[in-house]
C-alpha cells in the first residue's frame, strides 16, 4: 500500500456526485434528509461493497449466495457472482460479507464470508475477477482461507473488511444459542466472538494467510492462545466499518435481551481490547453466572460509545462515518474540538425499528446521539461508494437505497475544488482582494516549513470562475488558506484536506510558499512495468522521495543487456513499505515491488536491482537482477 504523507490533518476525499433523479425514486421522511431508491429486485441483502477502483460500481451481496455488480447506468443489477451451491443460507447463515483487496484495481481479488453446506461452519474465502469481463467473477477461483466451526446456527458475524494498514479484518460471533453458553466471546484459544486481523499477503508456517506480527496475542506464551485474535468480547458483530479518512473503527455489536452498542477503536490502536460480552451487555453488567463481576479489577473492558435499549430497537446495525458531499447535513468541515473522539457524522440503524440514527463526538470524549430518520426499513446492511456517499438496504423489500437531501436547490456545496496529485497543486480560484486567479504550484523540500515542505508557484493567470471553496491570498500578510484540497492519484480521488494554509517566503523568486499544515492520504498507486516503462510513485534518496519513471533500452555493458533512462524525476510526499530505494554514493537501486503488467493485467511481480551508470546524462541504469518475488 502506498501512501502520501505530509504530516499533520486528515480529511476525506468529498467526490464529485451527480444525482441522477431520473433514475430514483425518493421516499418520504421526516426532516431535509431523505430516502432514494436506487435498485430493487435484491433479495435478502446482507452487504454493500464499492471495489474502490474508480468504476463508480456498487456490488450487492445476497444471504442466498449470489454478488450483484450496480453500475449506475440505468441498468438493473447484473450477476458477479454465485456460489449459492456452497452456501449454507436461512435464519443468520448465507453469504454474509465482502471486502476487496486494496489493490483490486491491479489483482482482481476479493474475499467473501459465508456459512458453507452442510455444516454451517465460517468460510472466509478469497475470488478472482474474471480475466475477460470485469463485470464479472470467476466461480472457479476460490481459494479458502479460514474456516471456522460453529456451534449453532446463529450469531455469525460475517462482516470482512480491510484496515488502513492493509490487514483483512474479520466479525465473528460467539457462536450462538443464548449467552454464549461456552463463554467463547472471553476464550483467546478460541475465534469466536472476536475481531480476527490477518495479512491476505503472506504466509506463516503452513497457514494460507500471515499473521501480522503486532497482533496483540502472537507469540503469546499460553498456550492454544490464536494468534489471529485483534480484539474480543464481542456477541455478534452486525456490520464494522473504518473510517476512510481516519482509520478509525467503528462497530455495530447486537446484543442478548437488553442494550445494542456501538464499539469504537481510534486509529493506530494496537488492539487487544475486551468489549466485555458476556460479562457486559452495553454499558450494564448481565451478572451470569460464573462470571466475574464487573468491576473485577483484573479486566478491563473497553465500554461502547453509544448503547441503546430495546425500547428503541432489537438489533442494531453498523454503518459508516459519513464522508459524501451530497448530504450537506452529515458534512461537518471545521476541526475537531479537544478531546473528540472522532470529526463528523457516523450514520447507523436497527433492523426491527428502522431508525436510523446519527451521533457525533463532542468535546471531552462525549458523544450526541439523535434520530437521523425514521423509516419503516428492515435495516439488514449499510454501505458506502467511492465517493462516500451512504446506502442502506431493506432486507424485507429487497431495496436498495441512498441517503440523500432535499436542501434547497440555492445551496451550493464546495466547487470547483483545489487538488493536490503528490505533486502538484492546483488551485481553480485564489482570490486576492477583487481580483481572481487561477493557480498551479509544485511540491518542494523547504527547511524552513513546519512541515518540511513548500509549495513553488508554476502560473497564475486571471479568471472569470467561481468556487463556493474559492482559495484566499492576503498580500499584506503572505497568507494563503485553501479551505478544500480533493487529493487525487492516477485520476482517482483519494481523500480530501481541509483548512490547509501556507505563508509566502518573504523576497521568493519564484514564488514559494511554505506549506504550515499538512496531510495524509492511502492510494493504490502502484510500482509498474508495461513492457516499455518503468513507474516508480516512490524512491526514497535520503530523507526525501520522487516519483520516477524510466524507459527500457538496449544496454550492452548490462549483465542482463536491459537499462532504464531516467524520463522524469519529481519530488513527491508518497511513501511505501515497498517504496524503491537509491543510494547516491553506490549508484545502486533496489526494486522490492514490480508489478509486470500488460493491456493493464498483472502477469508477475517481481524484486529487481540496478545500478547507476556514472556519468551518464540523462541517467542511465542498467538492469543488474530480476527474479520473480511473493505477492
Amino acid at each position: 500500500m502506498v501512501t502520501f504523507s505530509v504530516r499533520c490533518m486528515r480529511h476525506t476525499w468529498l467526490g464529485t456526485v451527480a444525482f441522477l433523479w431520473a433514475l430514483l425514486t425518493a421516499l418520504p421522511v421526516s426532516g431535509s434528509v431523505i430516502l432514494a431508491q436506487v435498485a430493487s429486485g435484491i433479495d435478502s441483502p446482507t452487504d454493500i461493497q464499492s471495489a474502490r477502483d474508480g468504476s463508480g460500481r456498487l456490488f450487492f451481496v445476497q444471504q442466498a449466495g449470489r454478488i450483484m455488480v450496480w453500475k449506475n447506468d440505468g441498468e438493473p443489477p447484473a450477476e458477479f457472482l454465485n456460489i449459492s451451491s456452497l452456501v449454507l443460507a436461512g435464519g443468520e447463515r448465507g453469504l454474509l460479507g465482502l471486502a476487496f483487496h486494496p489493490d483490486y484495481r491491479n489483482n482482481g481479488f476479493f474475499y467473501v464470508n459465508y456459512t458453507r453446506r452442510p455444516d454451517g461452519a465460517t468460510v472466509v474465502a478469497r475470488y478472482s475477477r474474471s480475466a475477460n469481463n470485469p463485470d464479472v467473477a470467476d466461480p472457479q477461483s476460490a481459494a479458502v482461507l479460514l474456516t471456522v466451526e460453529q456451534p449453532y446456527a446463529n450469531h455469525n458475524g460475517g462482516a470482512v473488511r480491510f484496515g488502513p494498514d492493509g490487514y483483512l479484518y474479520i466479525g465473528t460471533g460467539d457462536g450462538g444459542s443464548s449467552n454464549d453458553p461456552q463463554n467463547h466471546a472471553q476464550d483467546l484459544t478460541n475465534l469466536l466472538g472476536k475481531m480476527l486481523r490477518i495479512d491476505v499477503n503472506a504466509r506463516t508456517g503452513p497457514l494460507p494467510y500471515g499473521i501480522p506480527p503486532a497482533n496483540p496475542f502472537a507469540g503469546s506464551p499460553q498456550p492454544g492462545v490464536r494468534a489471529e485474535i485483534w480484539a474480543y468480547g464481542l456477541r455478534n458483530p452486525w456490520r464494522f466499518s473504518f473510517d476512510r479518512v481516519t482509520g478509525d473503527l467503528f462497530i455495530g455489536d447486537v446484543g442478548q435481551n437488553s442494550r445494542e452498542e456501538i464499539d469504537f477503536v481510534r486509529a493506530g490502536g494496537a488492539g487487544g481490547m475486551n468489549f466485555g460480552w458476556r460479562v457486559m451487555e452495553g454499558a450494564q453488567c448481565t451478572n451470569l453466572p460464573g462470571d466475574p463481576p464487573c468491576n473485577d479489577p483484573r479486566f478491563t473492558f473497553t465500554s461502547p460509545i453509544v448503547d441503546y435499549d430495546h425500547g428503541q430497537g432489537c438489533s442494531v446495525t453498523g454503518g459508516y462515518l459519513y464522508r459524501g458531499r451530497a448530504v450537506p447535513e452529515l458534512m461537518r468541515t471545521s476541526s475537531p474540538e479537544q478531546g473528540q473522539l472522532f470529526k463528523g457524522i457516523y450514520v447507523f440503524g436497527d433492523l426491527c425499528s428502522g431508525t436510523i440514527w446519527q451521533i457525533g463526538a463532542t468535546a471531552g470524549g462525549g458523544v450526541s446521539k439523535s434520530v437521523l430518520l425514521d423509516s419503516d426499513l428492515y435495516i439488514t446492511t449499510f454501505g458506502e461508494d467511492e465517493n462516500g456517499e451512504i446506502y442502506v438496504a431493506d432486507g424485507a423489500a429487497s431495496k436498495i437505497y441512498r441517503l440523500a437531501s432535499t436542501m434547497p436547490d440555492d445551496f451550493q456545496p464546495p466547487g470547483n475544488p483545489a487538488t493536490f496529485d503528490g505533486a502538484r497543486m492546483r488551485l481553480p480560484v485564489v482570490n486576492v482582494g477583487s481580483q481572481k486567479f487561477n493557480a498551479a504550484l509544485k511540491l518542494s523540500s523547504l527547511e524552513s516549513s513546519p512541515t518540511g515542505y513548500g509549495f513553488k508557484l508554476e502560473t497564475a493567470e486571471l479568471t472569470s470562475a467561481s468556487s463556493a471553496a474559492a482559495s484566499t491570498f492576503d498580500p499584506a500578510t503572505g497568507k494563503v488558506r485553501i479551505p478544500s484540497i480533493d487529493l487525487t492519484q492516477n485520476g482517482i480521488g483519494q481523500d480530501r484536506a481541509i483548512n490547509v494554509e501556507m505563508t509566502l517566503v518573504a523576497g521568493s523568486d519564484p514564488m514559494m510558499f511554505s506549506l504550515d499544515s499538512g496531510f495524509t492520504i492511502t492510494t493504490n498507486a502502484h510500482y509498474s512495468f508495461d513492457t516499455s516503462r518503468l513507474t516508480l510513485p516512490a524512491v526514497k534518496v535520503g530523507e526525501q522521495k520522487f516519483y520516477a519513471a524510466l524507459k527500457l533500452i538496449q544496454l550492452e555493458t548490462s549483465p542482463t543487456g536491459l537499462g532504464f533512462q531516467l524520463e522524469n524525476a519529481e519530488l513527491v510526499t508518497v511513501s511505501s513499505d515497498t517504496a524503491a530505494t537509491f543510494d547516491p554514493e553506490t549508484g545502486h537501486v533496489i526494486l522490492p515491488y514490480v508489478i509486470l503488467e500488460q493491456n493493464d493485467t498483472t502477469q508477475s511481480i517481481v524484486r529487481a536491482e540496478m545500478e547507476l551508470v556514472k556519468g551518464s546524462d540523462p541517467l542511465l541504469f542498467t538492469l543488474i537482477s530480476y527474479a520473480p518475488t511473493a505477492p
